[in-house]
């Protein structure tokens, strides 16, 4: 499978998990033991459960997500999405203090390494702001 159509499959998966709730699409484009590196502070995770278990929990902190999906860029066994995300906090996050209610934006990069047609690893990199 190219890369170009397994990024199409990425945004569609994480959109579907994120937006919707229904976190079974990382299914489709994750490997069994995929490695998602966070944003720092939230934690890094092993395996495609438990990239779905990070984002239900997270789901229960932030609601009303929306994404624009901006430039999709690979090469080799890596593609790139840029992209931004708005939410708004529903919750509390460990040692973050936010109030509910909070409007959060943020400006992402998500790098993504491919192995056999699957995510075999991911990185997040990005900057958030919060409206209070």
């Amino acid at each position: 499978m190219s890369l170009e159509k397994l990024a199409d499959k990425f945004i569609k998966a994480e959109t579907e998990a994120w937006v919707n709730g229904n976190v079974d699409a990382l299914d489709e484009i994750d490997a069994p033991d995929v490695f998602v590196h966070s944003i720092p502070p939230m934690p890094d995770t092993k395996g495609c459960d438990a990239h779905k278990q990070y984002i239900a929990t997270a789901r229960k902190i932030f609601n009303n997500i929306r994404f624009e999906w901006k430039h999709v860029m690979s090469e080799g066994d890596i593609f790139a999405v840029f992209y931004t995300e708005q939410a708004t906090v529903a919750g509390e996050i460990p040692g973050i203090p936010m109030p509910t209610g909070a409007k959060v934006s943020a400006g992402v990069t998500c790098i993504c390494r491919v192995k056999n047609d699957k995510i075999a690893e991911i990185w997040f990199t990005g900057s958030f702001t919060i409206d209070k």
